[in-house]
């Protein structure tokens, strides 16, 4: 569907169309009102709505609904039929909220859209992550569409490596960390220890440090260039002469390929 008018560098509404539409979605799932229709109709008639309202804003209005999560909620009201305003304004501060959590420091996120910036520390549960810089903590559930997963911060004499624990990874680029579980759609990994979980495209690079470690889960698709494998018991379809490091060999062939039941 696209993105919301943009009148200005500061005045763009945070939500695109899509997003404002998922969050409706969740409202009507979740609130006491009843009765949403959100049908391919009923969508087509709320954007042209909304178009119409925003196109009746000049910028000082336009900028100043973004502040106010009470303006925005009565602005928005109209558009979705028994949705509350008060249901609306929690959506809206739930959005500010990850707005001002940007600047990184240790913080806890639940639910909300993540635009950009640098996350430091703390847990993440469940959100969409739309753009930004991972530097550490843990990810616990949620929607990743791109970005940089880095290595952490060092502390204490080592490196703080980040830890994701279940959600969905659309793209992006993994430079290091420990993936627990979780679906993995596209992007490219450099490094880090991937425990399990199910890889369905996307590029194993192990290219920037040295290594990238794979010990258990379902490789779908997608590119591997090389990296280590867990076979303790050593049954996988490695070859005399690849590298072992005690219960990781190297290998250039991909997970699914290397434990593929020999005939």
């Amino acid at each position: 569907m696209g993105t919301f008018l943009k009148r200005s560098n500061t005045a763009k509404l945070h939500y695109s169309e899509d997003e404002l539409l998922q969050l409706f979605t969740e409202a009507e799932n979740t609130s006491e009102d009843k009765g949403v229709s959100l049908s391919a109709d009923k969508i087509k008639k709320v954007l042209i709505k909304l178009t119409t309202k925003l196109n009746s804003l000049n910028a000082s209005q336009f900028s100043a609904l973004q502040n106010n999560p009470q303006k925005m909620a009565t602005f928005l009201s109209g558009l979705f039929e028994n949705v509350s305003s008060s249901k609306i304004k929690q959506i809206i501060s739930s959005k500010q909220q990850t707005t001002k959590n940007k600047s990184g420091a240790e913080s806890f996120q639940k639910g909300g859209v993540w635009y950009d910036g640098v996350w430091k520390d703390g847990t993440w549960e469940d959100g969409t992550w739309k753009d930004g810089i991972w530097k550490g903590g843990v990810w616990e559930d949620g929607t990743w569409r791109r970005g940089i997963w880095e290595r952490g911060t060092w502390k204490a004499g080592v490196w703080q490596r980040g830890t994701w624990k279940n959600g969905r990874w659309m793209r992006g680029v993994w430079e290091d960390g420990v993936w627990r579980n979780g679906e993995w759609e596209n992007g490219t990994w450099f490094h880090g220890t991937w425990k399990r979980g199910d890889w369905d495209d996307g590029t194993w690079e192990d290219g920037v440090w040295t290594d990238g470690t794979w010990r258990k889960g379902k490789w779908k698709g997608g590119v591997w260039k090389i990296g280590w494998i867990y076979d303790p018991n050593k049954k996988g379809n490695f070859k005399e002469g690849w590298e072992w490091h005690g219960k990781y060999v190297r290998s250039p062939i991909n997970p699914k390929e290397y434990f593929k039941v020999k005939k």
